[in-house]
């Protein structure tokens, strides 16, 4: 791997443990991952590509797609680049950062997790945003409850296209549908206590999230004519926050049932776009 313009350096902050360095191209950069030592963060270092701004698209689309696939967190903490021009394999990482998140799961090697998982294929502008807007959402879980519904309701209302209930529709066909045991448990909890209501109601499911959840979050203190029906959004209030940490694991299943099944990520990536080698 002959280095053309130098290298990009990203620190990528992760819950998620490879265990071991790798390599590969995906689309057109070749890239090394590095696995963080002794509390470091994980390193991704990619010959530039371009520029500098479109290799960083491109890596961050990359960990996009593994936030995606394996369902963990990926935070891009730090970035630098250089003109090194040699060996990739040679390159040590430019870039480091602590470590915030602990490992929650492990991969023994990523050649298994090359095998078990489907790796998406993005092809357009809209599955990049989307896939992007899932690892905000997704990282966002174990920082802040209201930024990662917000993030998941994106996805689920994306792309606009003069409906204005998109997302509300989206929810209330999702309920409606069989669906597994534990999504039924989610779907049962958040109805249980629907605590941004002032009065108990049997409106359906996609209406209290997009009335009165979403807009009482994106709001804060909401329209005085709004209020009367939802509460504001409580900046640490026991019952929201705890209601929130119920809620967003359903919103996460909506919103990866609408990634695959309605914008394609059930189109598996092809060796030609994602080459993966173990170091």
């Amino acid at each position: 791997m002959e280095c053309i313009r130098g290298t990009l350096h990203v620190a990528i902050d992760t819950n998620f443990n490879f265990v071991k360095d790798f390599s590969g191209r995906y689309k057109s950069i070749f890239f090394k991952y590095v696995c963080g030592k002794q509390g470091d963060t994980d390193c991704i270092i990619a010959n530039i590509d371009q520029n500098v701004e479109h290799t960083y698209y491109l890596v961050t689309e990359l960990i996009s797609i593994f936030s995606y696939v394996h369902n963990v967190a990926y935070i891009p903490v730090g970035s630098s680049s250089d003109n090194y021009r040699g060996d990739l394999q040679l390159r040590d990482p430019g870039i480091t950062r602590k470590k915030m998140l602990n490992f929650d799961l492990q991969g023994v090697s990523l050649v298994g997790d090359w095998i078990i998982f489907n790796y998406p294929h993005i092809i357009t502008n809209e599955q990049s945003l989307l896939v992007r807007l899932y690892r905000k959402a997704r990282t966002a879980e174990y920082f802040d409850d209201s930024a990662s519904f917000l993030f998941y309701y994106h996805i689920i209302d994306y792309p606009y296209n003069n409906q204005q209930n998109c997302a509300e529709e989206y929810i209330d066909n999702f309920v409606a549908q069989k669906q597994p045991s534990h999504v039924i448990d989610l779907i049962n909890e958040v109805n249980k206590d629907r605590v941004f209501e002032k009065e108990k109601k049997d409106s359906p499911l996609g209406t209290y999230l997009k009335f009165f959840v979403r807009d009482s979050i994106a709001h804060i203190v909401r329209n005085p004519r709004n209020a009367i029906k939802a509460h504001n959004l409580n900046i640490d209030c026991f019952n929201q926050s705890k209601h929130l940490s119920n809620l967003n694991p359903l919103m996460r299943e909506i919103a990866r049932n609408k990634m695959m099944y309605k914008h394609e990520f059930n189109i598996q990536c092809e060796s030609d776009i994602l080459q993966i080698t173990i170091a």
